[in-house]
């Protein structure tokens, strides 16, 4: 079978100041409400409540639509892995490894790698720059390291763009 979707990976690795136990419990549908401001989903099915292997929700983040989510990998302070897809049209592995950092702290390593599967998806991995990506990542670091050094939740309006 000839291979007919587009792909693009990006890995972005950021260093927070907290063990990896503080930061992985934060890496779940549920938590992500304490330190992200613009988070919203719908989780489907959770037995605990919260992110575990099987999880699944959805979001609807503009610019991407409705996106399901599954957790495909689940190893407590150590790495996490989302499965998402939009329709048929796009899907995206998000893994997510955390590392003791060189000097202290703990190292995210953030790799999504999205693969268009129609002509809508593959147009949308196309036009998925790497320099939008950085930005996301950046607002995403700052928020996360702001939350487990104040334990409150950085506000967009602060936040990297």
């Amino acid at each position: 079978m000839k291979t007919q979707g587009n792909r693009v990976s990006h890995t972005y690795t950021m260093t927070i100041d907290a063990v990896a136990a503080d930061i992985f419990p934060l890496l779940c549908p549920v938590r992500e409400y304490d330190w992200i401001d613009v988070w919203s989903c719908d989780v489907v099915y959770s037995e605990s409540g919260v992110a575990e292997p099987g999880c699944v929700f959805l979001t609807d983040i503009p610019a991407r639509g409705i996106e399901t989510w599954v957790v495909t990998r689940f190893e407590p302070a150590s790495a996490i892995e989302f499965c998402r897809t939009a329709g048929a049209s796009r899907a995206c592995l998000l893994q997510v490894a955390l590392t003791p950092g060189a000097d202290g702290g703990t190292e995210l390593a953030w790799t999504y790698t999205h693969t268009g599967i129609d002509a809508d998806g593959r147009d949308w991995v196309d036009k998925y720059p790497a320099t939008r990506f950085e930005l996301e990542m950046e607002g995403l670091a700052e928020r996360l390291g702001h939350y487990l050094q104040t334990g409150e939740m950085l506000r967009q309006d602060h936040a990297h763009h």
